[in-house]
């Protein structure tokens, strides 16, 4: 089969597995750099606690971690046994600790999520 079709180069075998490896390389670094800097973001937020005070009105309290340098702001929905959103609020953060906020709902609240931080 040799002798018929020919063979290819050990030039060329080489130029390919350099070519993959390189190519692999750059995808399993971009791949981890990735999953760094989407896991570490300068703004995050955890719901500690939250109350409902009276049938339009709810309190949370959340920890934030805020990198040094950077300010941002969470977001907190209020929800009705309903699954409905009855209340929202957007809370800026300027640097780490533990924050109680309280805001106004359309109607009774069962629960009360944090939705996510962010930098501005």
């Amino acid at each position: 089969m040799a002798q018929r079709y020919g063979t290819r180069s050990p030039r060329t075998r080489l130029l390919w597995v350099i070519s993959v490896t390189a190519l692999a390389t750059c995808g399993l670094v971009w791949l981890a750099w990735a999953a760094w800097f989407h896991s570490t973001p300068e703004v995050r937020g955890g719901l500690i606690s939250f109350s409902v005070e009276s049938d339009r009105q709810v309190s949370a309290t959340f920890d934030t971690k805020v990198s040094e340098g950077s300010s941002g702001s969470c977001i907190l929905n209020a929800i009705a046994s309903d699954h409905v959103t009855v209340g929202e609020i957007s809370v800026p953060v300027h640097s780490s600790g533990r924050q109680t906020i309280s805001f106004r709902t359309e109607r009774r609240a069962t629960a009360v999520e944090l939705v996510g931080c962010g930098t501005k």
